[in-house]
């Protein structure tokens, strides 16, 4: 059986779960590490259980990494490559987080100048 080599996947890094390259999990794992871990173990030790707390925050771990890919695969599915990127930006943008360097203003442009 012959395979073809789509140009689409050439400029690509190609998905390994759920739709997601090893980039996309890599950051979700990083995010869900940064997050959970330290909220585990301050809530851990609120309780008294900083052990427990722990345990708590490597299940959240596990958790997101099962969800979310399957959100960002429902997202990416049948849209362009870097959709989800572009929308997240915007949608900071809309928040006040930060700043977006796309163009979000409608209406009619000119030179700057009279003719």
């Amino acid at each position: 059986m012959a395979t073809t080599l789509l140009a689409e996947r050439l400029t690509t890094s190609p998905p390994v779960s759920r739709g997601c390259s090893v980039i996309e999990i890599l950051a979700i794992l990083s995010g869900a590490v940064g997050v959970f871990l330290p909220l585990g173990g301050v809530i851990g030790w609120w309780q008294g259980a900083f052990q427990l707390g722990l345990a708590g925050g490597v299940i959240a771990i596990v958790l997101t990494m099962a969800l979310v890919p399957s959100g960002l695969q429902r997202m990416k599915r049948d849209r362009p490559h870097g959709y989800y990127q572009h929308w997240f930006a915007v949608r900071l943008h809309d928040l006040g987080i930060r700043h977006t360097p796309y163009i979000r203003t409608g209406g009619s442009w000119d030179l700057g100048r009279r003719l």
